[in-house]
């Protein structure tokens, strides 16, 4: 119904966020994911971090429930971003966050985001969520005792604060108590697990008065479970049984959680007592089941995961090379494969830092006439392989850059004057001594080079003086270096 209807998207958020509650009152726990993460979702998109987080915190819980491992702690690490982007933490989302820490069987985890939350809690003067925050310390701590995760030493003094922490929520404050079922049914099962069973059976006639009337199906149903175990402790297995079957009613067959791991233990034994050890045992193995279960779900999860990341992973690297390959294509020549203008742009900033750099100025001779008399084909030709004789001449930190037409500029970095004007007339030799017979028989190239060096900071300066000395080569007649002079030694000769 709610697609129907034509929403704004903050109130569209909200109704998915409470449709969301509801869902986990039924034990619907997929479509309770997938209405707290559309919810999370817009309220990303709206801006509002705060319900966001609360939203993605509630889709945590869901997707541990559900067995789906790497998406619930994906909503979880969500929700925890979203909580510290809005500058204040949420101690609501925190208790979120400890369950699903308890969901994923990790109790120590879970009390540590509760006792940070309680903290959290009274500091903002936010007592509902203390409440709550309490409340799941105690269950977890009863919890941590019924599975034997506590060392036994510790057991005794932990139930001892878990009975403070309940009988604190069942106290009447100001003519209310503070959480009247589950503080009183939790009284009743940790009292029950310190083997005071008559105490425990008082405290679960007072949950029992409180829950008439409360239309909640997971409040009922922790409640039988509860009654199914205190009354197993008080040796009346015949009723635990029928408490238990009640608390089973309402549950998925395939539920994952830890309170119904507990019911089938417990409705295992109570099998075993009245002798029927067939089904006791066929009630073992569906608890066993259930842990089973839990551990394909995160090894499918697991696989998935792999899968999904492997995926991006492929992805990633297939658009860092697209992404290198534009990058190459967008600073080199088509033709030479030589660094280009915006190749040269690239390389002044660079070269900027360095104490001294050397630049050649390489222009081919009578180039024109290549082109009129062989043809363009073979003036392309010459281009090409003139850039792999520079290149084969470079050091490997040296860049070929084709200026344009036949002229080309080789940087050479950390290069002084008299090293760069051998590397120009080693080029020169290099060129003029080819054979270009390979490229046509009638074939000579040689080549005009000006050089220059100077202080990387003035790099441009240093070109500079690189094209006037070519520009003298050629006016002494071609197939020559020529050298710029030091600007430092010109200018102490002035």
């Amino acid at each position: 119904m709610l697609d129907d209807i034509e929403l704004a998207a903050h109130d569209r958020a909200v109704l998915l966020h409470l449709r969301s509650r509801v869902h986990r009152q039924s034990l619907s726990h997929r479509l309770m994911l997938d209405d707290a993460t559309a919810a999370a979702d817009i309220f990303d998109a709206i801006g509002d971090a705060a319900a966001e987080a609360r939203a993605a915190g509630i889709a945590a819980i869901a997707a541990a429930e559900s067995g789906d491992v790497f998406v619930a702690a994906d909503l979880a690490v969500r929700a925890r971003v979203a909580d510290d982007g809005k500058g204040t933490t949420d101690p609501w989302v925190l208790n979120r966050i400890g369950i699903f820490c308890h969901q994923m069987y990790d109790i120590s985890a879970a009390l540590e985001w509760w006792r940070r939350g309680v903290e959290t809690a009274r500091q903002v003067n936010d007592s509902a969520t203390e409440v709550l925050l309490v409340h799941n310390i105690a269950e977890a701590t009863y919890s941590a005792v019924r599975m034997s995760d506590l060392e036994p030493e510790r057991v005794e003094s932990e139930l001892t604060t878990a009975e403070h922490r309940c009988r604190w929520l069942a106290e009447d404050v100001d003519g209310r108590t503070r959480m009247p079922v589950d503080g009183a049914r939790l009284l009743a099962q940790v009292r029950s697990a310190c083997g005071r069973h008559d105490e425990a059976l008082v405290a679960l006639a007072q949950a029992r008065d409180e829950l008439r009337g409360s239309p909640a199906t997971l409040v009922q149903a922790s409640y039988d479970a509860a009654e199914g175990y205190c009354l197993l402790g008080a040796g009346d297995p015949e009723g635990a049984l029928a408490a238990l079957d009640r608390s089973l009613g309402p549950r998925p067959p395939d539920a994952l959680d830890t309170e119904t791991l507990l019911v089938r233990t417990d409705r295992g034994e109570a099998l075993e007592r009245l002798g029927r050890s067939t089904e006791a045992l066929q009630e073992v193995r569906r608890a066993a089941g259930i842990l089973v279960s839990r551990l394909r779900r995160q090894g499918q999860g697991v696989l998935r995961e792999v899968d999904l990341r492997a995926a991006h992973e492929l992805e990633r690297s297939r658009l860092l090379r697209q992404t290198d390959r534009l990058v190459h294509d967008n600073q080199r020549d088509p033709l030479t494969d030589a660094g280009n203008r915006r190749r040269l742009d690239v390389l002044t900033g660079v070269l900027r830092e360095r104490e001294v750099v050397g630049a050649c100025i390489i222009d081919l001779d009578r180039f024109k006439q290549v082109n009129d008399q062989f043809g363009h084909a073979v003036g392309d030709a010459v281009l090409v392989e003139t850039v792999r004789t520079m290149v084969a001449c470079c050091r490997g930190d040296d860049e070929v850059i084709r200026l344009g037409g036949e002229e080309f500029l080789l940087l050479c970095p950390d290069t002084d004057a008299r090293s760069v004007a051998e590397v120009a007339e080693r080029l020169r030799t290099t060129l003029a001594d080819q054979h270009w017979a390979a490229v046509h028989r009638d074939l000579a190239v040689t080549a005009s080079v000006g050089s220059a060096s100077g202080h990387g900071a003035l790099i441009h300066d240093t070109i500079a003086r690189a094209d006037a000395a070519l520009l003298a080569a050629k006016r002494a007649g071609r197939n020559r270096v020529r050298t710029a002079p030091d600007p430092d030694q010109r200018r102490a000769t002035a």
